[in-house]
């Protein structure tokens, strides 16, 4: 696989069979990057954990299905001191 998958795309293992949605990235020091997939559906009425594979296992399903709900708090400006008067 030569794509970079993002958080929010579709895709599944061809090994196990385990598909869903990329909801995270983890990229180690040496290089290597882990992909948490979390599953689309429930299993007995319950949420199923996400599953993590090296980024190269899987493949792409479909890109950007799901986007986020909403910003997070990056590049915000740092709140002012309690001690600031």
């Amino acid at each position: 696989m030569n794509t970079k998958l993002n958080t929010g795309d579709r895709v599944k293992d061809p090994i196990s069979g385990f598909s869903g949605i990329v909801t995270c990235r983890l990229d180690y020091l040496n290089g290597c990057t882990r992909i948490a997939v979390s599953p689309e559906t429930l299993h007995e009425g319950k949420v199923i954990d996400p599953q993590y594979f090296d980024e190269p296992q899987l493949i792409m399903l479909e890109a950007g299905v799901h986007k986020g709900v909403h910003e997070t708090g990056g590049d915000q400006p740092a709140p002012p001191s309690r001690n600031a008067r």
